[in-house]
């Protein structure tokens, strides 16, 4: 109660305006900023890659991805479970593997198409390797771009260039592969 035997509830519903009252509702707004400002703040630090891709994706806005040795940008395709896929213009879509030691910058232009446009769902990066195995490739490591057929090993990939040569890559090393398109 207040002290003019009015409640607090009393004094925010109230349709008159006093200077108890708008004290009261003063002190109210103050606290419920107060309780927004924290829960978005709990909310960001909680946020992964995968979120920030997601909702690029549900918005259709455009993303750049900016590794040490290529940039690719486009719309997001789909985003998985460590995986994103994003249209990156001409060709076939680029898988990247998104890992709290990825070595890209991600940028995002709001309002890309608007439309936003979803390809197949993906799972992980792994099993997109698989389903790419015995495929012509590219594929973007920690030291550079390799082109080839793939295969997939235990714990790492091998890469059959056209001329013979042969790679062999650590998973952990891969970040981003893209399929070759039949010329």
């Amino acid at each position: 109660m207040g002290r003019d035997g009015v409640g607090r509830r009393d004094l925010l519903e109230s349709p008159e305006v006093d200077d108890d009252a708008a004290a009261v509702r003063a002190e109210w707004r103050a606290e419920e900023e107060q309780w927004s400002r924290a829960a978005l703040e709990h909310w960001e630090h909680g946020r992964t890659l995968a979120d920030v891709l997601r909702d690029a994706r549900d918005r259709g806005d455009s993303v750049t991805l900016a590794f040490p040795s290529v940039t690719w940008s486009g719309t997001v395709l789909a985003v998985g479970d460590g995986i994103a896929r994003i249209d990156a213009g001409s060709g076939a879509p680029v898988d990247v593997r998104l890992g709290p030691d990825a070595p890209f910058v991600l940028r995002i232009r709001a309002g890309g198409r608007g439309d936003p446009r979803r390809g197949a769902p993906i799972t992980t990066f792994t099993a997109r390797l698989r389903e790419l195995d015995g495929t012509p490739v590219c594929i973007g490591t920690a030291a550079g771009v390799l082109e080839g057929a793939l295969r997939i090993g235990h714990d790492q990939v091998r890469v059959t260039a056209t001329d013979g040569g042969v790679a062999y890559v650590p998973a952990g090393s891969l970040w981003w592969v893209r399929e070759l398109a039949d010329d």
